[in-house]
């Protein structure tokens, strides 16, 4: 395995060598990453102090936004880009951009396929990218009674990639949509070439070791911990939940934060993770791992207070099988391509072309 950048906050400036171990691993020594790289580090330590200091919720608590329902948020965020697939009943919105080599994107928790615009605006340029709301996220429908237990969450992106005519692709997912990716590579072999799984749990994440900012502390006393699906919150705590997971704090974009507040007030869904990748059952994700046999990268954000470099390296010794390279990114955290996404980029289109190209 090897790794760029250093797991703690020691680092201070780029690594002068990548460190590999006697598996079969892909190498990245060697790589001409340029500015991606060499922008890598930061000082994850001081950043950490201060992570969610500036955007601390309002007191006293304001009063719960009103909720919105699909057709309302259809009406707010639909785009000429947006198809819609029928998935076994189920409504998928996505999106198919560019030419080249075929990428798809699976994002996480509180986010859209629309997290991924200012990646995409970049990887357009030289890839297919295909990325859809997981339902019943975004823009997509509520998933019915009928499919469950049926449809597994590998199942949407294979559906999907199908429909798209495209045979191979390169997966990229973000914390549980590496999850999804993970699955889907294990379950669908043939579909992915490669995989990328950005902060993603090997195990299931124990969240009374998180150590959360005095501003997220405030946040969650007022409204609420962020998973309480039950009470709408208003846009000063997404704020501060996003600088909270943000290495530098006010780094991530108001367009986000905004979008981040309009489809957590989405009426709730009943089966709201049915098509969300989970580690819950630890015998099915880790023999899910086992099976994943294709060039995988970690590339992770070093300064994730959930999902920290341990866990990159837990998730690892689960995917035996693979050809895994990991990399570590100092100033960045739990969502990455929401951070830094021209870098995170440029990490992308250098890894699949250089360390894994095509035969």
């Amino acid at each position: 395995m090897t790794a760029l950048g250093a797991a703690t906050c020691r680092v201070a400036r780029p690594p002068a060598r990548l460190r590999g171990t006697g598996r079969p691993y892909a190498a990245l020594a060697g790589l001409a990453l340029g500015v991606a790289i060499a922008t890598l580090s930061a000082a994850p330590c001081a950043q950490a102090a201060t992570r969610g200091t500036p955007a601390a919720a309002a007191s006293p608590a304001e009063a719960p936004p009103p909720r919105l329902s699909l057709e309302e948020l259809r009406r707010m965020y639909r785009s000429p880009q947006d198809r819609v697939l029928d998935v076994d009943g189920v409504e998928v919105y996505y999106r198919d951009e560019g030419r080249g080599p075929a990428m798809l994107l699976i994002h996480g928790s509180q986010s859209t396929l629309r997290t991924w615009d200012e990646l995409a605006r970049v990887l357009r340029r030289s890839f297919r990218v295909v990325r859809y709301d997981v339902p019943p996220n975004g823009l997509s429908g509520p998933i019915p009674d009928a499919v469950l237990g049926r449809l597994r969450p590998s199942d949407v992106p294979a559906r999907l990639l199908a429909h798209l005519g495209i045979g191979r692709a390169t997966v990229v997912g973000v914390s549980s949509g590496g999850t999804t990716g993970i699955f889907l590579a294990a379950e669908h072999p043939d579909l992915v070439e490669r995989l990328v799984v950005s902060c993603a749990p090997a195990d299931p994440v124990d969240m009374s070791k998180l150590v959360k900012s005095p501003a997220m502390l405030e946040a969650e006393r007022l409204y609420g911990d962020y998973m309480d699906y039950g009470r709408s919150k208003p846009r000063s705590f997404w704020r501060t939940y996003v600088d909270f997971y943000s290495a530098r704090p006010g780094r991530v974009s108001d367009d986000i934060v905004q979008q981040m507040y309009d489809f957590t007030r989405r009426v709730p869904e009943r089966h709201a993770t049915a098509l969300t990748g989970v580690v819950a059952d630890q015998a099915k994700a880790i023999g899910a791992m086992n099976a994943v046999r294709q060039p995988v990268l970690l590339l992770w954000g070093a300064a994730d207070p959930l999902l920290p470099p341990s866990a990159a390296h837990a998730l690892a010794k689960h995917l035996k099988n693979a050809s895994l390279s990991l990399l570590m990114i100092p100033d960045a955290s739990h969502y990455p391509p929401m951070e830094i996404p021209r870098r995170y980029a440029a990490v992308l289109a250098t890894w699949m072309t250089q360390a894994t190209p095509p035969p």
